[in-house]
């Protein structure tokens, strides 16, 4: 009696030692995701020691070599989100140097390459503008730009310029000549009014940055943007796209698409056939189910599907050997979708306010198994005791 006694404690206390509350660790999955120096953890001498080693050295690279600037970690990129504070321009940031206003920058025409200007009430752009022939990067906020057209054609005249922002500029539309910047590889219009893009703009050879953050009448991309070759991130949040076209299996070079709190229904069968897709946020959104495709996305490594409508995963969900995790939160799950069993490099799941009851005790044999976050009014504690027994490496988060 004693010996079982003993033996209820030390299982008792190694729960106890694998939960907490996570209202303090609930992007803990993301996070180790995103570590790039991060070690995994050896589980216990019940199950097969992987080795040491650092996360990204386990994933396949781009097929490609990135144009983009994405965020630093030592001398690698995590490919999870660009950076757009060195793509752009920040004016709050002392590394970022960059003119206040056109007057300073027209007393040193060639001298100028980042140019940021508040310019509320602008409607059009100064026409000395073109003699800034070593401008890279342009940010303007708060215009009221009503012939853009214009502006255009001011703007083509630059061959340097790599990034163009026009952040809250009032834009209703794009010119069909958008097509004359050629020479641009990124662009943010972010809080505009746009609600549809000229198929024009999918000209754009060396596009590889599209933003369009909040522009809340938008509700459909161009047909043809697998046109885009050189595209590497998409970003959509806060519009009213409810699907994307066909076309985007085209898009070779796509990396990164953030596409939360939108209206997504259904995503394209060709969503399968961007082999370097590494990263996507579909969270808030109304997705019922994922294409058959989906598995085929060979490098892909976070898939964000929290607050959808999802009950189940496509069969070929575990194929994705470089998903390092994935959420599924506040979608309707009964049943523990088994297909995440066969993941080679999964790190953790959440499946907070599911109606999820069992966790196969199978995840405590998954190599790199980290952390599960959990609803604990579903599970039964005799469940989450057995996890912890089995590997006790595997941190149980109660939500």
């Amino acid at each position: 009696m004693k010996n079982i006694f003993l033996i209820t404690l030390v299982f008792s206390f190694l729960f106890q030692s694998c939960t907490t509350n996570s209202s303090q660790n609930e992007n803990q999955l993301i996070a180790k995701a995103n570590d790039e120096n991060v070690e995994i953890e050896s589980p216990n001498t019940e199950i097969a020691e992987p080795k040491k080693d650092d996360v990204q050295d386990r994933l396949t690279p781009p097929s490609f070599e990135s144009r983009l600037l994405w965020h630093p970690k030592g001398e690698k990129h995590n490919y999870s989100s660009p950076d757009y504070n060195r793509i752009f321009i920040n004016p709050y940031l002392g590394f970022v140097t960059f003119d206040s206003s056109f007057k300073q920058a027209f007393e040193h025409p060639l001298e100028t390459k980042n140019l940021y200007v508040k310019a509320k009430g602008l409607s059009s752009l100064p026409d000395d503008i073109i003699k800034l022939q070593n401008l890279e990067r342009l940010t303007i906020v708060g215009a009221n730009l009503i012939n853009f057209s214009k502006d255009i054609e001011k703007l083509a005249q630059l061959p340097n310029l790599k990034a163009l922002d026009l952040t809250g500029c009032n834009l209703l539309s794009l010119p069909k000549n958008i097509n004359l910047l050629q020479q641009v590889e990124a662009i943010y219009l972010g809080f505009n009014n746009l609600k549809l893009l000229p198929e024009e703009i999918c000209e754009l050879k060396n596009l590889a940055y599209l933003n369009l953050y909040n522009n809340r009448p938008f509700i459909k991309l161009p047909n043809s943007l697998g046109k885009l070759k050189s595209l590497e991130a998409l970003l959509i949040a806060g519009t009213k796209v409810s699907t994307f076209p066909e076309s985007i299996g085209d898009c070779d070079k796509l990396l990164h698409i953030t596409a939360n709190a939108c209206r997504l229904e259904k995503l394209p069968d060709s969503f399968g056939d961007m082999e370097n897709l590494m990263d996507f946020n579909f969270g808030s959104n109304n997705l019922k189910e994922l294409p058959k495709t989906f598995g085929n996305l060979p490098r892909l490594r976070i898939a964000h599907l929290s607050n959808n409508k999802l009950k189940s995963l496509p069969a070929n969900f575990g194929k994705l050997d470089n998903l390092l995790t994935s959420n599924f939160d506040g979608n309707l799950f009964t049943e523990f979708p088994m297909q995440l069993l066969e993941l080679k490099n999964y790190l953790g799941m959440n499946f907070v306010q599911n109606n999820i009851k069992y966790i196969p005790l199978q995840v405590t044999e998954m190599k790199y198994m980290d952390q599960i976050i959990f609803d604990s009014v579903d599970i039964r504690q005799t469940n989450l005791d057995s996890i912890a027994i089995l590997n006790s490496n595997i941190k149980l988060w109660k939500q």
